[in-house]
């Protein structure tokens, strides 16, 4: 039998998407070298729009506004903004702010903003699944898209991120996202406005 030469870097890793609006871009969450990456990317050459590695408080607040959302009223928000440090300012400054917001028919969707792009997704959940007789409303589907996206978090994260969290070579560039996955963007404070007014 010949040998195969096969290791954790030829696995395929499952990433959760959505499609943008209007539908020329694609929005998800991916792990890649111990790392859970935010993007937005171009449909046709997918290439990154934006990019950004979520910390574990990042993933944690994620998870908890997911679950806070189900719950909530119509027209609800919960959302977070981040700061970077920028040398030649040697200060804080605005990085982006991240959203998760349910429309008054009850769709979710997460919305990012940075410099002067903003982009939404709905979380649209399965289609073509009913219960019994009776179809799935948008709704209902959105919610368990939303239950999914927490289930990926808390089940998937962490298996993806430890088998894929080898060794590498920063010395070439290809240390990934900005930030990196433990570091990078700090939760915005002084006198950096509140992540409402992005919104």
């Amino acid at each position: 039998m010949a040998d195969i030469n096969f290791g954790l870097g030829d696995l395929a890793y499952k990433g959760v998407s959505y499609k943008t609006k209007p539908g020329t871009e694609t929005m998800g969450f991916r792990v890649f070298g111990g790392s859970v990456y935010f993007s937005i990317n171009n449909q046709k050459d997918f290439h990154p729009i934006f990019n950004r590695s979520l910390n574990s408080a990042c993933q944690t607040v994620i998870v908890g506004f997911l679950k806070e959302i189900l719950g909530a009223s119509p027209k609800s928000r919960r959302s977070y903004s981040l700061t970077t440090y920028d040398k030649q300012q040697n200060k804080q400054v605005f990085d982006y702010a991240f959203a998760i917001e349910k429309d008054d028919q009850n769709l979710v969707s997460i919305k990012v903003k940075w410099a002067n792009n903003e982009y939404e997704a709905v979380i649209k959940g399965p289609f073509g699944m009913s219960f019994g007789a009776n179809e799935l409303t948008p709704a209902e589907r959105s919610a368990i898209g939303v239950k999914s996206l927490i289930s990926w978090f808390e089940h998937d994260v962490p298996i993806q991120s430890a088998i894929s969290n080898r060794k590498r070579d920063f010395t070439n560039g290809s240390g990934g996202g900005q930030g990196g996955g433990r570091g990078g963007s700090s939760s915005s404070s002084g006198s950096i406005p509140s992540d409402e007014s992005y919104f």
